[in-house]
């Protein structure tokens, strides 16, 4: 049985067709172009035309069984009556909205509502924020209907309006208790509850249009799974549903998450709970990871260097300068969207190999905050699985790894929520009954004891930048 994933990222359209027996067959990757904008604000059609060019590029040839749809959580886009965009698409890098949560931060009776019954925090991230600024701003149509860019795809897919309950867990409006939008926090926002879609779930799908058909070369009529979010995504694809195991994905951004059957809420405010297919997600993520990295690179390296000439040529020592990486504010454990980040104890000796080595180091020491953060509130895993761009380079690999100071077990597999997405596709057509149950392959890295050591005399150095910095 042979099933497409079609996936839209923050920076670009994926298509991935995957038999449960062969595993992956075609994978098509297209660069989001001018047309779709930048990574904060993007044109929900030319995300679409993507998409579905990727998908008909991956689809050909194969008899499709299913359809699977992939996003990102926190995205928001606002359409008509008749469901055509009348704004672009805000995704999770979009911070507008800073000033506002900063403002609604100051109600803490609103504050603890939110974050106690949506499992969110009051962040310029989520699309709650981004919508109310936009009313505040004057710049919200009256009456628009609500969705996700993921959702967005799904609705010209099938022709169906719905919003999956994994997605909507990552906007702050959704409530663990009603299993709804939250009606406290609609009427703060002025909003209406029939400005959102009905609530999905992963085993909804529905039929592929004839027209839709056509444009991705498939057959009409075959399910298609509601959209759902790329990291619960990671959690299926990566096999830790199942509690003990713990997913570290290193993209764009970086997010740490553990699986439990019910919602899991830290007292201090320092995580976050979404939903996953049955199940929740207790998690913890940066905002800057390789976002930052290319920044290095391309920005301050002006693209000098080769990502492995950099890996290469990164200097580690005991006087290195410190990077705060929160070039794109902070999500965990601080949630302060308008913090700044930066090198600190940079002097005229440093030279930009150990300034690499610093950014490095700073994304892994921001993990390791939100590791922490999320073992105080779950306790320690039996296992970390690591996923995402990180694995690209053994260097930055074996620096989580001695920063944690934990064996890990790096996937072999670089699209896992691809591969969860293929899961789900699978189990709409009857061809795999337990999503739990998937199997994975990597390999293991251990850490170095004595750079464990020197790391985590660093790490306290680094905390005590990261409590100045503002």
């Amino acid at each position: 049985m042979t099933v497409l994933v079609l996936e839209a990222s923050t920076s670009s359209a994926k298509a991935m067709v995957y038999d449960r027996e062969e595993g992956a067959l075609a994978l098509d990757t297209i660069p989001y172009g001018p047309s779709v904008g930048d990574v904060r604000a993007q044109d929900a059609d030319a995300v679409l035309e993507s998409v579905v060019s990727a998908g008909r590029n991956a689809a050909g040839g194969y008899d499709i069984a299913a359809v699977a749809v992939v996003g990102t959580w926190h995205s928001i886009l606002c359409c008509d009556k008749n469901m055509e965009p009348v704004m672009k698409a805000y995704t999770w890098a979009f911070t507008g909205a800073a000033g506002t949560a900063a403002a609604l931060r100051k109600d803490e009776a609103f504050t603890s509502h939110v974050y106690e019954t949506t499992g969110c925090m009051v962040h310029a991230l989520y699309p709650m924020l981004k919508l109310l600024y936009f009313k505040e701003n004057g710049l919200l149509p009256a009456d628009c209907l609500f969705t996700e860019q993921g959702s967005y795809i799904f609705y010209k897919l099938t022709g169906e309006r719905v919003s999956t309950d994994c997605l909507l867990s990552g906007s702050g409006f959704f409530s663990y208790k009603t299993q709804d939008i939250d009606e406290l926090i609609l009427g703060r926002l002025g909003l209406k509850r029939r400005q959102f879609a009905d609530i999905a779930t992963y085993m909804d799908a529905r039929p592929l249009t004839k027209k839709m058909a056509v444009s991705l070369g498939v057959r009409p009529g075959i399910p298609v799974v509601p959209a759902m979010p790329d990291g619960a995504m990671n959690q299926v694809g990566s096999g830790a549903l199942k509690s003990g195991l713990m997913t570290l994905s290193v993209g764009t951004s970086a997010a740490l998450r553990m699986s439990y059957g019910c919602p899991v809420i830290s007292p201090g405010r320092e995580t976050w709970c979404y939903k996953a297919p049955g199940r929740y997600l207790a998690g913890a993520a940066v905002q800057g990871s390789t976002n930052c990295v290319d920044w290095y690179a391309g920005d301050m390296m002006a693209n000098r260097f080769t990502y492995r000439e950099l890996d290469e040529m990164s200097e580690c020592s005991e006087d290195a300068p410190f990077f705060l990486p929160f070039l794109f504010g902070e999500r965990c454990p601080g949630w302060r969207d308008d913090r700044k980040g930066g090198f600190y104890g940079v002097t005229g000796r440093h030279t930009y190999m150990e300034l690499y080595f610093a950014v490095l180091e700073g994304i892994i020491m921001n993990i390791k905050q939100c590791y922490a953060a999320l073992c105080k509130l779950t306790g320690e895993p039996n296992e970390i699985r690591v996923s995402g761009g990180i694995l690209k380079s053994p260097v930055w690999s074996q620096m989580l790894c001695d920063i944690l100071g934990r064996e890990l077990f790096m996937s072999r597999d670089e699209q896992a929520s691809m591969l969860g997405g293929a899961v789900l596709a699978l189990n709409a057509a009857g061809g795999w009954p337990d999503i739990a149950g998937v199997p994975v392959q990597g390999y293991m890295i251990s850490p170095d004891l004595e750079k464990h050591k020197f790391f985590n005399e660093r790490y306290t150095q680094y905390l005590h930048y990261y409590h100045q910095s503002v």
